[in-house]
């Protein structure tokens, strides 16, 4: 994917039909031509990791809570997203799943414009106290391959993310069931060593939540789930590159890697 200079983009009944340079671009004899040289044309964003926006949460999970989240996030340039749970109750966070589920089925019955909702992501229970950030302790749980089958039935067929501390007791069979799932399994929260993260991605576990953020850090002598991550070219990594959580050799350091 590059740039072009100088495009054209093909707007039919509210849907883009070609993309191109204009210098040759076959357009019909009645198109309305509007001339924005001074803007620039991107894909939508697509957020795999979010809680909420406009002042509301996803785990409130009605339908006016999920909605404002996003007719926000479209403001913005985000045209879709996975929809993230916090570590709660295991009845809380069943009852957030289902009313996300709800939602999902339903979302394309409006025309305003809006995100969409491409599934769940479980950010918790299954994360280590060490490193569990904002994430309350009392709820944290040990990777369970039943809770997790609990949480997928409330999810109907909609998760589509797990993050998990591979080095907790029970995270192996657990990151077994999620990948058997058809669900992508992440690594975060986790005070994991090198040895650890390297044996969760031999089980599946491929991708890597906001990286640096609530991990044991890096070391020469201790490399740990960043060292793993970092040099396991399959693994897809995320990043909060709002120039806070991350500096920006840090951010070079991942992209690089």
């Amino acid at each position: 994917m590059g740039e072009i200079a100088d495009a054209g983009i093909l707007i039919r009944d509210g849907v883009i039909e070609a993309i191109g340079p204009r210098e040759g671009m076959s357009v019909p004899v009645d198109t309305n031509e509007t001339i924005a040289t001074d803007k620039s044309a991107i894909p939508g964003f697509i957020d795999v990791h979010i809680h909420g926006a406009g002042g509301r949460d996803v785990m409130e999970a009605t339908p006016e809570a999920m909605a404002t989240v996003t007719r926000t996030v479209a403001r913005h340039g985000t045209t879709s997203i996975v929809a993230t749970t916090v570590t709660a109750s295991a009845d809380d966070i069943c009852r957030s799943s289902e009313g996300i589920a709800k939602y999902i089925a339903m979302q394309h019955e409006s025309d305003q414009a809006r995100a969409e909702v491409l599934g769940i992501h479980f950010e918790g229970p299954f994360l280590s106290a060490i490193r569990r950030g904002v994430h309350p302790a009392e709820w944290l749980r040990p990777p369970s391959a039943e809770l997790l089958e609990r949480l997928l039935a409330a999810a109907g067929g909609n998760a589509r993310i797990l993050t998990i501390a591979p080095e907790l007791l029970g995270a192996m069979p657990c990151i077994d069931a999620a990948r058997k799932a058809g669900v992508v399994v992440a690594i975060g929260h986790t005070d994991a060593t090198y040895e650890q993260a390297r044996a969760a991605i031999a089980h599946g576990a491929h991708h890597a939540v906001h990286v640096y953020n609530a991990m044991r850090p890096f070391s020469h002598r201790d490399s740990g789930v960043l060292g793993a991550i970092l040099t396991t070219p399959n693994v897809t990594a995320e990043l909060i590159a709002d120039g806070v959580h991350v500096e920006e050799a840090a951010m070079r350091l991942q992209k690089q890697a």
